[in-house]
């Protein structure tokens, strides 16, 4: 639930499906944030849609996610 009552360190959040009509599949999305922008997140394929999957870790810095969310825009409008 978004009230923060189950927060923990990753997130799955849904591909919206006109994002998902730009690419054959989550690998081809994947593989495109991926070339583009050397970001490294899983993509799931569920019957209900596509998931896109941070996961928050000490290691990752706050930039690194603001990168995250500035590069999936960037790639769609580019596609």
């Amino acid at each position: 639930p978004a009230d923060g009552s189950m927060l923990g360190s990753m997130v799955a959040m849904p591909v919206p499906p006109d994002v998902q009509a730009r690419f054959a599949d989550g690998t081809a999305m994947h593989d495109a944030i991926l070339e583009a922008h050397r970001i490294e997140v899983p993509l799931f394929d569920r019957p209900d849609g596509w998931l896109i999957r941070a996961s928050c870790q000490i290691y990752n810095t706050p930039d690194e996610y603001e990168r995250l969310a500035r590069a999936v825009p960037a790639l769609i409008a580019s596609s």
